[in-house]
């Protein structure tokens, strides 16, 4: 089954909503970037998952600055998370919250569900669609 709803057609890139079974509400779920252990990029439709050192690098950064931030990965690559995840090519955040730029080009990065539960207090709150699972 897909992540749908009657009120939620087309699945979100998370694969994850949640229903209200009384009333149809239906809401995106999304993993917070801290407790994230792996990458993906989008490439066309798809996202492809980032090679496990990529991943770790990533995530590192995002954990040491969880309420948004940008940091040089590598001559030429600077990942930006959070309300910092803008560039030319994105002047808002992408839903999923975590660019990669890489020699001027934007591409987007999704975090996947990590081992450790979501904390609200350190969700982000400037846009309506962010992730804000509870423990």
């Amino acid at each position: 089954s897909q992540a749908t709803s009657p009120n939620w057609a087309t699945p979100p890139d998370s694969g994850i909503v949640q229903v209200n079974t009384g009333s149809g509400n239906t809401r995106v779920v999304r993993p917070c970037l801290w407790s994230c252990a792996a990458f993906s990029r989008k490439e066309g439709d798809a996202f492809i998952p980032l090679a496990p050192g990529q991943s770790a690098g990533v995530a590192a950064a995002i954990a040491r600055q969880p309420a948004g931030g940008n940091m040089a990965m590598a001559p030429g690559i600077e990942l930006k998370w959070g309300c910092f995840a803008v560039t030319e090519a994105f002047p808002e955040p992408p839903n999923t919250g975590v660019i990669l730029v890489a020699n001027g080009q934007s591409s987007v990065l999704k975090g996947e569900w990590g081992p450790f539960p979501c904390r609200a207090d350190l969700a982000p709150t400037n846009r309506g669609d962010a992730a804000a699972a509870t423990p």
